[in-house]
């Protein structure tokens, strides 16, 4: 198996349909964390933005190109991004 360096990939991810409505998360084991909401907390498995976005997803690349990729990769000097 061949290692490359790491890359980015741009996009987003949408959810389709009508999102479900979420558990709510039991807080009865703390009176302090139930007197500190005003709305009982709900579990976050789904975070959808306005446009029905995903947030904190996972891509999983199966199979990359074989060839070397070209280009200038190295960081920029002046804000030593690497």
């Amino acid at each position: 198996m061949a290692f490359g360096f790491a890359g980015d990939i741009q996009g987003k991810i949408t959810f389709d349909g009508k999102a479900p409505k979420m558990k709510s998360l039991r807080m009865d084991a703390d009176p302090v964390c139930v007197a500190n909401n005003e709305v009982t907390p709900r579990k976050e498995w789904l975070i959808l933005d306005e446009n029905n976005g995903l947030k904190n997803v996972l891509v999983f690349v199966k199979e990359s190109p074989s060839t070397p990729l070209s280009g200038d990769y190295s960081p920029p000097p002046k804000t030593c991004g690497y």
